[in-house]
């Protein structure tokens, strides 16, 4: 998965699968879990329509981040873990990064706090600029907590695993990270921008888009995932590809 824009010759035209969840809770459910299975297995990834947050809270969440970003520097580096440095801090709180590995740069902002369990959060980190940042975080994660785990039942559904069966395997180690990433404008051509093509080492990302360029891997080929209104992007991570071959053996393929 990459946000380098990557474009390819092929005639076909490949869409991103789109998942409506509406009903997923009763008379819809064995519908939509057969849709998940398979944009498991051929994609990997999926967008979800219908999911129960609100487009209220998800705007509330982007406005603010936006005002977060627009402040000075000096202002959000006080929410950084670390002295003032050129690199991120990966796991907590404000930092920037530029660096280059394969030819490529990645250059942006971010902010990552990690908000489950509540003994790892670290309050000191969370913007207090602008005011309502916090308020607004904390409805966000636990509303996005709650949409994890209806999509770890679906999935659990499509392994022909009790519903139950991801959330209890994660159960107390589970551990939610909230980040936002910041792309800045590019001020001259390079080969890469934002992130270069990665796999998120995460069991399961599920991600608010707010601008094209996030791209999926799709039999060799870089797919776009263009941004739907109120959607979420949900990828699969590195931690589902290990357990779900380790414990159902074959079902996903390793694409990522």
């Amino acid at each position: 998965m990459g946000s380098d824009l990557k474009h390819n010759g092929s005639s076909r035209e490949l869409e991103v699968p789109v998942i409506d969840l509406q009903g997923s809770r009763g008379e819809r459910r064995s519908v939509v879990v057969q849709q998940i299975r398979s944009a498991c297995v051929e994609w990997g990834l999926f967008q979800v329509i219908n999911h129960d947050i609100s487009p209220a809270l998800m705007k509330k969440m982007f406005q603010v981040a936006k005002e977060f970003f627009d402040l000075p520097t000096e202002e959000k580096w006080k929410y950084s873990s670390s002295e003032r440095t050129t690199t991120v801090d990966l796991f907590h709180g404000y930092g920037t990064k530029e660096f280059g590995t394969k030819g490529a740069l990645d250059q942006g902002d971010q902010l990552r706090h990690r908000t489950l369990p509540l003994s790892a959060r670290a309050y000191e980190q969370w913007p207090s600029h602008p005011p309502s940042f916090r308020e607004i975080e904390e409805e966000f994660t636990q509303e996005h907590h709650k949409l994890k785990e209806h999509l770890f039942e679906l999935i659990s559904e499509s392994l022909n695993l009790r519903s139950s069966f991801l959330n209890d395997f994660f159960g107390k180690d589970y551990a939610q990270t909230f980040l936002i990433n910041h792309y800045l404008a590019s001020v001259e051509q390079t080969p890469s921008m934002g992130l270069q093509n990665h796999s998120d080492i995460c069991a399961l990302t599920v991600l608010m888009q707010s601008v094209s360029g996030l791209q999926v891997m799709k039999d060799g080929e870089w797919v776009s995932v263009e941004p739907i209104q109120d959607a979420f992007a949900v990828n699969l991570g590195d931690q589902f590809e290990v357990c779900t071959v380790s414990l159902v053996p074959s079902l996903f393929p390793c694409r990522f």
